[in-house]
């Protein structure tokens, strides 16, 4: 499923933003988006968070396990917040720092790309977290159905674009 969603938004998006200025523009605002959401997620969770859990779980310190998965939870989440509001406010200087060929009306449209795209930087970031504690576990159902539900997400952003006829192009 996750697959043919993301096909389905590849192919909408090609489609409805072609090559030029909003495709350019969309791809690099996610791409700002990328960066932090990777440096708060990856090697944090697998070689932090997951182990210490698993540990801790070991150990027979539930109390311990629940306190670190909180912890980090929060932690990640105020960070990823904070990121969110700074690459909101600072997404002209982000822009320019990731692309600085772009002309004035790809950079105009990266920065509202970023702009919108950054509120969904802390809920990435949850998603993660809650999908380290679910494989700890031994269950695989958050991992299962975070690529579909964020392509579902990028399909419902794009279906408002079209119904709104703010394309842009």
């Amino acid at each position: 499923v996750g697959k043919v969603l993301g096909l389905i938004r590849e192919l909408l998006m090609a489609s409805l933003f072609g090559t030029g200025v909003v495709a350019t523009a969309c791809r690099l605002g996610l791409s700002c988006i990328t960066i932090p959401a990777k440096l708060l997620t990856t090697e944090s969770q697998t070689g932090g968070f997951m182990p210490l859990y698993s540990k801790a779980l070991a150990n027979g310190d539930k109390q311990g396990a629940a306190c670190l998965f909180w912890f980090v939870l929060l932690a990640t989440l105020m960070l990823s917040l904070v990121i969110a509001v700074l690459l909101h406010f600072k997404a002209s200087v982000w822009i320019n720092a990731l692309a600085p060929g772009l002309n004035a009306a790809e950079h105009a449209m990266a920065v509202d790309f970023l702009h919108i795209l950054a509120f969904g930087l802390p809920l990435f970031v949850t998603s993660v977290v809650i999908s380290g504690l679910d494989m700890v576990h031994g269950r695989s159902l958050v991992v299962a159905v975070q690529a579909p539900l964020q392509s579902l997400g990028l399909l419902g952003g794009i279906g408002c674009a079209m119904l709104l006829g703010d394309m842009r192009i």
